[in-house]
C-alpha cells in the first residue's frame, strides 16, 4: 500500500508540476498580492522533488543508506526532514504576507445568533442559515 500510495504521489506532483508551470507563463495576470503565493509554491517545488526522490529511493530500491529503519541519518535529514520544514517556512512567510482582498461584513452580534448579512450594490438582505442550527431559542 505504501509504494502504491508515493505512486500516487509522484503522478500528483508532476501534475503540480505542470500547473505551477502554466500559473508561471500567466504571472503578468495574476494579482499582485497572490504572485507571493504563486513564488512559494514555486520554490517549496524543488525542495518536494528532493523528499518525493527520497521517498522513493527508501521504497524501491535496496540501498543501504536509504533503508528506512537502519539507513544513514544524514541522507534523511537532508533529504526527508529538511525539505518539509523548509517547506512549511516557505508556506508560512507567504501566507502571512498575503493580504486579505476582500473585507468581511459580519457584525458579531448579527454572527453570534446565526445570521449574516449579504452587501450586494449598497442593499442588505438579511439571511438566516439553513435548518437553523444556530437558533437561540
Amino acid at each position: 500500500m505504501l509504494k502504491a500510495g508515493i505512486i500516487i504521489f509522484v503522478c500528483i506532483f508532476v501534475i503540480l508540476v505542470v500547473l505551477g508551470a502554466y500559473t508561471a507563463t500567466e504571472f503578468g495576470r495574476i494579482p499582485s498580492s497572490e504572485k507571493r503565493l504563486l513564488a512559494a509554491v514555486l520554490i517549496a517545488m524543488p525542495l518536494i522533488a528532493v523528499r518525493i526522490i527520497w521517498s522513493v529511493l527508501a521504497y524501491f530500491t535496496h540501498l543501504e543508506k536509504f533503508n528506512i529503519a537502519n539507513g544513514s541519518v544524514v541522507v534523511r535529514g537532508f533529504m526527508s526532514t529538511m525539505e518539509e520544514f523548509l517547506v512549511i517556512i516557505a508556506y508560512t512567510i507567504a501566507g502571512l504576507m498575503v493580504q486579505p482582498q476582500y473585507q468581511s461584513h459580519w457584525d458579531t452580534e448579527v454572527a453570534a445568533q446565526g445570521k449574516y448579512e449579504l452587501h450586494n450594490e449598497g442593499k442588505v438582505a438579511e439571511h438566516l442559515p439553513p435548518h437553523g442550527f444556530a437558533s437561540r431559542g
